[in-house]
């Protein structure tokens, strides 16, 4: 359960995108896709996918299943809307699917960053 949590958690660092200046951040940009590929050894690998105005669109990675001894899950994560503070962008809605079922479903009304 805690690998599952700390995978799942690890999203929201890689949203911001600051891990991905850390030396062992493996990336590769397909900039024609707009992808972000990120190996990072905190985080599973993930796939960014920004809209061509720069804003986060979506992410796919794989997390370590809850009870730690099933297959690894497929999670697609989808944001909507951008919310900025003190010049960090967060998405105002996340829905997260995992092998194709409903998992999350998250909607913010403010943002704050401190």
């Amino acid at each position: 359960q805690a690998r599952h949590e700390a995978a799942q958690y690890s999203l929201y660092a890689l949203m911001l995108l600051s891990p991905l200046r850390d030396p062992k951040a493996m990336v590769t940009i397909d900039a024609i896709k707009g992808e972000v590929a990120v190996t990072h050894p905190a985080a599973p690998p993930t796939v960014l996918v920004f809209a061509k105005d720069g804003t986060l669109k979506s992410a796919r990675n794989m997390v370590p299943a809850t009870d730690g001894k099933g297959p690894p899950i497929h999670q697609v994560i989808r944001f909507e809307g951008d919310m900025v503070s003190r010049g960090v962008h967060w998405p105002r809605h996340i829905v997260i699917s995992q092998d194709g079922k409903p998992y999350y479903d998250l909607k913010l009304e403010t943002f704050e960053a401190s």
